[in-house]
C-alpha cells in the first residue's frame, strides 16, 4: 500500500487474496488504552468463511451481545461499534486464520471536519460523525453541514 500525499487520490496495493481489515487507527494522547479503528473509511477484503468473514461475524455477534446485555461504558465518550470492532481485532488468535490489520493514518482516513463544515486540509475521507448530529447539545440541528457546503 502506498500512502497519498494530502487530498490526493486513495490507493491501496493489496494481494487479491489478502484476508484484510483496515481503518483509521485512532491513538489516545495519554492512555493507550483507549487506542482502536475509527470510522470514516473500513476496508475489508476476503472470502465469505474466510478470516475476514468470521471477524465480520464475531463483530455482529458481539454487537448484538452488547445491545442485549447493556454494560457500564468502557470508554469516556459514547461507545459504538467501533470500539467492538477493536476489541474483536485485538483478541484474534492465529488460529481463526490469517488476518491482516492495516492501522491507516486517522488524519488522513478520517478527517473530521471543523465545526462550520472545513475538512482539514490532510483528509481524504471526510467522516461527519454522526454522533455529533445525534448527541444533543454536540453540534445543533443543522450538523452535517448540507452537502454543498461540504463539496471542496
Amino acid at each position: 500500500m502506498s500512502m497519498p500525499g494530502a487530498n490526493a487520490p486513495l490507493v491501496f496495493e493489496l494481494a487479491p487474496d489478502a484476508e484484510i481489515i483496515a481503518g483509521p487507527w485512532w491513538e489516545h494522547p495519554t492512555d493507550s488504552r483507549y487506542d482502536g479503528i475509527t470510522t470514516g473509511l473500513l476496508l475489508l477484503q476476503g472470502l465469505e468463511h474466510g478470516p475476514v468473514g468470521q471477524a465480520l461475524s464475531l463483530w455482529s455477534e458481539a454487537c448484538l451481545e452488547q445491545i442485549r446485555n447493556l454494560a457500564p461504558p468502557t470508554v469516556p465518550w459514547l461507545e459504538s461499534d467501533q470500539e467492538v470492532l477493536t476489541k474483536v481485532l485485538a483478541g484474534w488468535d492465529e488460529a481463526d486464520g490469517d488476518l491482516e490489520i492495516l492501522k491507516l493514518d486517522h488524519d488522513t482516513f478520517c478527517g473530521i471536519p471543523s465545526a462550520d463544515g472545513t475538512p482539514p486540509p490532510e483528509a481524504l475521507i471526510d467522516h461527519w460523525m454522526m454522533s455529533a448530529k445525534t448527541r444533543p447539545g454536540r453540534r445543533g440541528p443543522d450538523w452535517p453541514p448540507p452537502e454543498h457546503l461540504r463539496r471542496r
